[in-house]
């Protein structure tokens, strides 16, 4: 099975080296991890126990900025966008190796992401209603 448990700190292995605690495993190589801006998923090869980077000191400063809109709000967090709608619809954009980071296509993409899963959302909502309704 996986190397993490449940309570683990790990490091996301980006240049940001995030810090966050491991929430839940969903199959031994996959994880949902409680981060500062977030629970995210995650694969085993992007994370790392926190102690071991501790001690060698290289574990970097979490350094983000949060943008408020009407509705929703944009977190730039070094090369990851994660935008998160008041409904809690959340959309997160990473840069992809060998892409170069654009601020604003981040937020584009991670814009849209949420306006899907918010979407979703509605239309779950709806189809309850429509079962409540065709009784």
């Amino acid at each position: 099975m996986g190397k993490f448990k449940v309570g683990d700190e790990v490091v996301f292995l980006n240049e940001e080296g995030s810090v966050g605690k491991i929430a839940n495993t969903i199959d031994g190589y996959h994880y949902s991890v409680n981060f500062p801006e977030g629970t995210f998923f995650c694969r085993e090869g992007e994370l790392e126990l926190a102690k071991g980077k501790a001690e060698k000191g290289s574990i970097n400063s979490k350094k983000s900025e949060t943008v408020k809109h009407a509705g929703y709000k944009v977190i730039y967090s070094g090369t990851t966008t994660i935008t998160i709608f008041n409904d809690g619809s959340k959309g997160v954009a990473k840069l992809l190796p060998g892409d170069t980071y654009d601020k604003f296509k981040g937020e584009e993409i991670s814009y849209t992401k949420a306006l899907i899963k918010s979407a979703e959302k509605e239309v779950k909502r709806l189809r309850e209603e429509l079962k409540y309704l065709s009784k």
